[in-house]
C-alpha cells in the first residue's frame, strides 16, 4: 500500500462507495422503515433511540468492512507516533482558528446566528444527549474520516493530490449542509466555506501524517469542543 492507495480491488472500492452513499443515506434507512412497518412500530420512526441503534450498527459494519485499512493505518501510526502527535498539535489550532474567523465573518455579514446544522445539533442534545455524544465523538470522526479522507481522497490522489483535497473537502462541506438545503434553509450555503476549510485541514493532517489516526483525533477534539460548548450553553 503506497502512501494513500486503498488496499482493495476496484470491485471492493465500488462496494464501499455504495455502502457510504446509497446504502447509508437511502437503502439502510429504507430497511429500518420496512422493519418498523412490518412490526407495526412506525411510531418509533425518528425516535432518537432508533437513530442511536442505527448509528452503532452502521459504525460496526463500516469498521468491519474496512478492518484491513484500519490495521494498516494503525501500523503507520506506530511507526511514526511523534509525527502524528506533532501533526495534531499543529493542525488543530489552525483549523479552530480558521473556523472561528470564517464563522465570525459569515455571521457578521449575514446577520445569522449560526448554521442550521449547528441548531440541529443543539436540538438533538436537548432531546437525547447520548445520541449527539455518540455521533459527534465516535461516529463522525471514524466514519467521516474513513469516507472523505480514506476512501474519497485515497481514490482521487492518484490523479492529482490537489484535486483530491479540493474535491473531498467540498463534499465533506456539502455533507454538513445538504440536510438544511433539503429543508429549505438555503442560507446555510454561506457556511460552506467553514466546513470546506475543516475538510481542508483534515486532509492536510492525513497527508502530513500518512495515517488516518491523526485526522480522526483532530476531528474528535474539534467535535468534543463543540459538544462541550453546547452543554455549557444549556446550563448557563
Amino acid at each position: 500500500m503506497r502512501n494513500f492507495d486503498l488496499p482493495y480491488s476496484k470491485k471492493k472500492i465500488f462496494f464501499l462507495l455504495f455502502h457510504f452513499t446509497m446504502g447509508t443515506y437511502a437503502l439502510y434507512p429504507m430497511l429500518i422503515v420496512a422493519i418498523l412497518a412490518r412490526s407495526n412500530r412506525m411510531e418509533l420512526l425518528g425516535d432518537p433511540r432508533v437513530d442511536l441503534v442505527y448509528s452503532v450498527l452502521l459504525l460496526i459494519l463500516s469498521i468491519y468492512l474496512t478492518k484491513d485499512f484500519w490495521i494498516e493505518m494503525g501500523r503507520r501510526f506506530k511507526q511514526e507516533p511523534m509525527m502524528n502527535i506533532k501533526t495534531v498539535f499543529i493542525t488543530l489550532p489552525l483549523m479552530l482558528g480558521t473556523s472561528m474567523v470564517l464563522n465570525y465573518a459569515i455571521t457578521t455579514l449575514t446577520g445569522l446566528d449560526g448554521s442550521q446544522n449547528q441548531n440541529e445539533l443543539i436540538k438533538i442534545f436537548g432531546d437525547f444527549p447520548l445520541l449527539l455524544v455518540f455521533q459527534a465523538l465516535i461516529f463522525a470522526p471514524l466514519i467521516e474520516e474513513l469516507m472523505y479522507r480514506g476512501l474519497l481522497f485515497g481514490m482521487l490522489q492518484k490523479r492529482s493530490q490537489l484535486f483530491a483535497v479540493l474535491f473531498s473537502s467540498f463534499f465533506f462541506g456539502m455533507a454538513h449542509i445538504y440536510p438544511s438545503l433539503f429543508d429549505g434553509h438555503y442560507m446555510d450555503l454561506v457556511f460552506l466555506p467553514t466546513y470546506f476549510m475543516l475538510g481542508f485541514w483534515l486532509n492536510r493532517a492525513y497527508i502530513k501524517s500518512k495515517s488516518l489516526y491523526a485526522p480522526v483525533i483532530i476531528h474528535f477534539i474539534n467535535n468534543a469542543i463543540g459538544v462541550f460548548a453546547i452543554y455549557l450553553s444549556s446550563i448557563l
